[in-house]
């Protein structure tokens, strides 16, 4: 905010609402009159090119001067022509006192024709304005110093509202769209990334608000602008999908069936059938758990995983015979193949959705086909601990979790 000194300075300072109260002028009256160059108060300017005036008692005095020469018919242009050369006083008071005259000749026939009306003879505006239009009496229009004072205050200030409007949507929209962007994460992981872009996304606002105030920079701010408008649906789309969380991901056991809104594991057949739903995890003794979500062009992605050991051998046997009858079922499998491998020291059963994929290969590598989905169960004898994956994902994505895992 800068500050600028005008002409007449002295006494104490007062603002632009003190001097209405003591001359009864408008705030609008008073700075059009700065604005015709009458009187130059102090001044600050704020961002947006708006002045707030300081006045001393000699402003007030010119003011309330203006006041009187105004109620008696000076214009503007007549004051200022006056405060600038007092010999032209006599006469502009003379052209005054002419005009007047012939204003009152002119309203004293305004009101003779108004009385020769027939009121209640007058049924609608149209007869109104025959009748009058009839008796030639002058239409008196509203002044032009009345109206150039909004006009300029338009005029100088509409250029900056739409700057700043243009450079506001942007950062407005990122606001918006990230709560909601946020909303469909149980457990948003940030993408530093996606961050990075978002900010260099809203740096043409940035820079369009640091000129907003230079004239001198028209257009480099019309530029800006356009290029704020460009980025905002770069910034609702990039941001409402996939933006600022790209993964929702967690590895605590007590969130253990918790998904979020997209993934459609919750409602999947095969994970249903497999994962134990009534699982006492707190009395599972090293109990494992993974989640992960993320959405991507061509669709979710999601892997789950879970793993526990069960003390009691009989619930294991049972556990196991459970899972391998599941693997047989004609409905589980649904013209998925299943496969039947040693890893380390787990047995595993794996369901798989990858026609060309597992024809003699090595089963827990990162698979060639563009979509895959995998149901594994996996169970170790020696330590009756079982393992349970539901993965499903396009290629491109990070290999499914149970690649990483120690089978040993």
């Amino acid at each position: 905010m800068k500050s600028y000194h005008g002409g007449r300075k002295g006494g104490d300072w007062v603002k632009i609402k003190a001097v209405c109260e003591q001359t009864g002028l408008t705030d609008r009256a008073i700075r059009f009159y700065i604005e015709e160059e009458l009187l130059s108060p102090n001044y600050t300017e704020n961002y947006i090119g708006r002045r707030a005036y300081d006045f001393s008692e000699e402003d007030v005095h010119i003011l309330r001067e203006i006041t009187v020469l105004r109620a008696y018919g000076y214009s503007v242009a007549e004051i200022a022509q006056m405060q600038h050369e007092p010999e032209m006083i006599a006469g502009i008071t003379q052209a005054l006192i002419a005009r007047t005259e012939k204003e009152l000749e002119d309203k004293k026939a305004a009101l003779h024709a108004l009385r020769q009306l027939k009121t209640a003879e007058i049924h609608d505006v149209t007869e109104l304005a025959a009748d009058l239009s009839a008796q030639s009496v002058n239409i008196y229009e509203i002044p032009e110093d009345k109206l150039r004072g909004w006009y300029r205050d338009f005029r100088e200030d509409a250029p900056r509202i739409l700057a700043i409007l243009c450079a506001c949507i942007p950062a407005l929209v990122a606001l918006i769209v990230i709560p909601i962007d946020f909303s469909h994460y149980r457990f948003p992981q940030v993408s530093l990334h996606a961050v990075g872009m978002l900010l260099l996304l809203l740096l043409p606002s940035l820079f369009l608000l640091l000129l907003v105030k230079r004239k001198k920079w028209r257009v480099v701010r019309i530029l800006l602008a356009i290029l704020c408008l460009l980025c905002t649906p770069v910034i609702f789309y990039g941001t409402l999908f996939g933006g600022v969380v790209d993964v929702s991901a967690t590895d605590r056991v007590s969130r253990y069936r918790v998904f979020d809104r997209g993934c459609d594991a919750a409602d999947d057949p095969a994970f249903q059938a497999l994962f134990p739903k009534d699982v006492p995890l707190k009395d599972m003794p090293g109990s494992r758990y993974h989640y992960s979500y993320a959405p991507t062009i061509f669709g979710e992605a999601d892997n789950i995983y879970a793993e526990w050991r069960i003390e009691d051998g009989e619930a294991f046997e049972r556990e196991v015979r459970r899972a391998e009858e599941l693997f047989g079922e004609e409905d589980f499998v649904k013209g998925r193949k299943t496969l039947r491998v040693q890893r380390g020291s787990y047995r595993c059963l794996l369901l798989y959705d990858d026609t060309d994929r597992y024809e003699g290969a090595e089963p827990f590598t990162e698979p060639d086909s563009i979509y895959y989905w995998y149901c594994l169960f996996a169970w170790d004898e020696g330590t009756n601990t079982v393992r349970y994956y539901f993965g499903r994902s396009w290629k491109g994505d990070d290999p499914p979790y149970y690649l990483s895992l120690d089978w040993n």
